[in-house]
């Protein structure tokens, strides 16, 4: 029988049970165990998809990462998929950590990004498909090699990220929301700077340097 003394005893030990599998899971916080909320939506090896909807994160600097995971924590980068990630685990500076160092460690795979198509407005612009690459070559190294690298692969010290191997579609999206100021850092106004044809031919100058370090 079931006493109420008994029940006063059962519940202080059942309060300390909880407080023990939660330190438990405070220290078992692992990389695979943070993932798992994101591959849902950027794959099971971390190579995004839906043509770019969702980005490529394996191989990207860790810092790069943890400043983006913060960001959209603080609100500060608004998307609204990654909200309920914060509302279901325990998303502090350590899972951050965690989770960031694991998909920079994680070797990226090739993105399936040739043929790739060019706007056909875009190209109409200049006057030769060579005068097309030429001048996406030159708004890249002017305007975003300082950063991202003359390479494209950006800089694990400077937490700057990689454009090559990344989705068009994606990096499109980010310019415009660095022009809308919806996304912002330092140098958010000569990121969003790129419009029109030579913003689609920086893109394509992107997608070919990718390509040439396969």
């Amino acid at each position: 029988m079931v006493t109420r003394s008994n029940r006063l005893v059962a519940l202080p030990l059942l309060a300390l049970l909880c407080l023990a599998s939660g330190s438990l899971a405070d220290q078992q916080v692992t990389g695979p165990g943070v993932f798992k909320y994101c591959r849902g939506c950027h794959g099971e090896r971390a190579m995004g998809g839906d043509g770019g909807k969702y980005p490529r994160l394996a191989g990207l600097p860790a810092g790069y990462i943890e400043r983006q995971l913060k960001a959209f924590k603080d609100r500060v980068r608004i998307n609204k998929p990654m909200i309920p990630i914060f509302q279901n685990y325990r998303f502090d500076d350590e899972v951050i950590a965690v989770v960031a160092r694991y998909l920079a460690d994680m070797p990226p795979d090739s993105l399936s990004l040739w043929p790739y198509e060019v706007p056909q407005d875009a190209l109409a612009a200049y006057p030769s498909r060579q005068a097309f690459a030429e001048a996406g070559a030159r708004a890249y190294r002017d305007g975003c090699a300082r950063c991202h690298g003359e390479d494209g692969l950006g800089s694990a010290a400077e937490a700057t990220p990689p454009l090559v191997n990344q989705y068009p579609r994606y990096l499109d999206k980010q310019i415009d929301d660095f022009a809308a100021g919806t996304r912002r850092h330092e140098e958010a106004s000569q990121c969003g700077s790129l419009e029109g044809p030579e913003r689609q031919a920086v893109l394509d100058y992107l997608v070919e340097l990718g390509r040439d370090a396969r």
